[in-house]
């Protein structure tokens, strides 16, 4: 039996060392399925969210389209926003040429209200479902990214509440037994509401682009998100 130069035979330190070896391989494979989980999930829910910022943004626009409040500046943000979409609506092109020739029409104006007598906006609710579905999952993710994964769901979750006030606010306006008084205070409670919806939209579409931010190589690294 050979032995090293301690005098330990040379089977027990082959053994010590494979033993060594074996329980330092445990945490650095655990490691590298967390960054890969890690991984593939982000990629998931961000695509989930690149979704919503394009669909809030349209959103927006509506809720500026049916208030009167569709200017320049808004605009240029919704032209921004649309072009940095990279999701999977065709559409995205024939929007932006609409966009910009709106903006050189407006020329600095704003674009007038598109209904004058009954103002409704047909509202939706919007659900993030593979979000919802992983939210116990959040956990394996820095602090600053549950954060703001949970507060984009949290102002989606508001928009979603006040969709259901102001459907009921709207069918109100097709109650023949309205009088002229309380139709006008319930368009004016719809017109607040959808300025309101309009707000939330471009928050909740200014938080995604955070969040995709966030998720750029170099910002990965310094946050080590993967």
């Amino acid at each position: 039996m050979t032995h090293d130069i301690l005098g330990f035979p040379d089977v027990l330190v082959g053994a010590f060392f494979g033993w060594l070896l074996g329980m330092l391989s445990l945490p650095i494979g655990d490691e590298i399925r967390l960054r890969y989980e890690r991984g593939r999930l982000r990629k998931a829910i961000i695509g989930e969210l690149v979704e919503l910022r394009y669909t809030m943004a349209m959103v927006a626009s509506d809720m500026r389209d049916a208030t009167g409040t569709q200017d320049d500046a808004f605009l240029q943000w919704l032209e921004h926003t649309i072009a940095d979409y990279k999701g999977a609506d065709q559409e995205q092109l024939k929007y932006l040429d609409a966009i910009r020739q709106l903006r050189s029409q407006l020329a600095g104006a704003v674009l007038p209200k598109r209904l004058s007598n009954r103002t409704t906006v047909n509202l939706k609710a919007y659900q993030l479902p593979f979000l919802n579905a992983q939210i116990g999952r959040l956990a394996i993710f820095p602090t600053d990214f549950q954060q703001q994964v949970l507060q984009i769901k949290a102002q989606l979750d508001n928009f979603n509440s006040d969709v259901t006030y102001l459907a009921r606010q709207s069918e109100l306006t097709f109650n023949p037994a309205i009088g002229a008084d309380n139709r006008a205070a319930i368009q004016t409670n719809l017109d607040a509401g959808y300025a309101k919806q309009g707000r939330t939209a471009i928050h909740i579409a200014e938080l995604i682009a955070k969040v995709e931010e966030l998720a750029q190589p170099s910002h990965l690294r310094n946050a080590k998100i993967l």
